[in-house]
């Protein structure tokens, strides 16, 4: 995951923003950037981490987006049925594709929360056994997704929701 930071005179944006093997381009108004990347440690217990190099370039003018920048968010340990997973939104998030365990077998509802502590979700999405996990829109005010695993099966290696981002 890659922290950017960027501003231009007194305006100030912070996000987290996914990267993979083959890299994120995306275009910022700014006059100054930094970029940390940071490692989270959400592999299996089976699995070593990769030896990873990472590097960043800049430059002036638009550039040709190539990728649509995300932000994964991971709940990592296994979810019994009724159990929930709760992510929570990042800056610049526009939509959502929540993920667990096997498409075939599993089934889901997605709630959205402006308030998690509030009574009932703003809307949610029931995603059946056997059925694609659907990309979502987020309405504006939207700060926290649960997920409930409302399959007869466990999750094993528990869920992960993937923000897509605006920027």
């Amino acid at each position: 995951m890659a922290e950017v930071e960027w501003g231009a005179g007194e305006a100030e944006a912070h996000a987290e923003i996914d990267y993979g093997v083959g890299g994120v381009v995306f275009t910022l108004p700014t006059s100054s950037i930094r970029i940390t990347a940071v490692y989270e440690g959400n592999f299996a217990a089976t699995e070593s981490p990769p030896l990873v190099r990472v590097g960043a370039f800049a430059s002036v003018g638009s550039g040709a987006r190539m990728a649509r920048p995300t932000r994964t968010r991971f709940h990592g340990t296994a979810l019994d049925p009724l159990q929930v997973a709760e992510f929570e939104v990042p800056p610049f998030a526009k939509a959502v594709r929540v993920l667990g365990g096997d498409q075939a077998a599993r089934a889901l509802r997605v709630d959205f929360f402006s308030d998690i502590t509030g009574p009932a979700p703003l809307y949610s999405v029931p995603i059946a056994a056997g059925a694609a996990s659907p990309l979502v829109d987020l309405a504006p005010d939207i700060t926290t997704v649960r997920m409930t695993n409302v399959g007869a099966a466990a999750l094993p290696t528990g869920a992960r929701a993937i923000f897509e981002l605006g920027i």
